[in-house]
């Protein structure tokens, strides 16, 4: 696999999980109430019916998939905000959709879109921005909270409260991201024609692997590997398992066991 992307993605998969196991367990920056504090509206939602291989991986590993037992919470970054230089700023459009399921120790994610992506995200073409803002003009223009791992274990904290240390599993569906579909085909081995006939439970890596660290190294990766950190002084030391897999109708999926180490 000499793929650019693949290597970059092996990279970074690698320095994250040996974050993962240096971090310190300690108390997040932020918590439930800071959200409204920099510029977050949290809500409920009705979520959509989940796909029928969601549910299948879902009951395979004693989650159950009964839609009335879901909270369904959606974070939305819909008010402008004063940055750490106390500069007023706009509105990012940051959303973050997911199910939390506190009896199954689960987070179904939905819909996610970082205040990140938003910003430089072009809605007239509906593809990033030709001269997207980068380094301290990007910062510039975000919260001072604003990566999925903060919002959402801030979220699952606030709402399984004592049971918090129980999450075992982070469900990714949807996945749309050219980047990380690139790597999860490369880690499937599979002709093109035999990608979209992976159906659960799919193919499994754990982070011995290349192909496990790659795919931790994806956006869809990066996202629960910060959120261990941000989480370990409550989950403890993590060691993350993937399977991926798909369904005819094109969607790409990600379940992410959390392993005691």
């Amino acid at each position: 696999m000499s793929d650019a992307s693949f290597a970059n993605a092996l990279k970074k998969g690698k320095d994250l999980y040996q974050k993962i196991r240096d971090a310190e367990a300690r108390s997040p920056a932020y918590g439930y109430n800071d959200l409204t504090k920099y510029s977050w509206a949290v809500n409920s939602y009705s979520r959509k019916h989940l796909s029928t291989e969601m549910k299948k991986a879902m009951e395979a590993l004693g989650v159950s998939s009964v839609d009335s037992e879901n909270k369904n919470i959606y974070a939305s970054h819909i008010r402008s905000f004063r940055n750490k230089e106390g500069e007023k700023t706009d509105v990012t459009g940051g959303m973050y959709f997911n199910t939390y399921k506190v009896s199954g120790g689960a987070i179904i994610a939905d819909d996610n879109h970082s205040p990140t992506h938003m910003v430089n995200y072009d809605s007239k073409t509906k593809t990033k921005k030709v001269n997207p803002l980068t380094g301290e003009e990007l910062k510039r223009r975000l919260p001072e909270v604003h990566h999925y791992s903060d919002v959402v274990w801030a979220t699952w904290d606030h709402y399984a409260k004592e049971e918090a240390h129980k999450l075992r599993f982070i469900f990714r569906g949807k996945i749309t991201n050219q980047e990380t579909r690139r790597i999860m085909k490369q880690a499937m081995g599979l002709s093109e024609s035999d990608v979209l006939k992976l159906a659960w439970p799919g193919k499994k890596f754990d982070m011995s692997t290349d192909k496990g660290k790659a795919l931790l190294g994806t956006g869809h990766g990066s996202s629960v590997a910060y959120l261990l950190i941000t989480g370990k002084y409550k989950l403890g030391e993590k060691k993350p398992v993937v399977s991926i897999f798909t369904d005819d109708d094109n969607d790409y999926f990600m379940v992410w066991e959390l392993k005691d180490a």
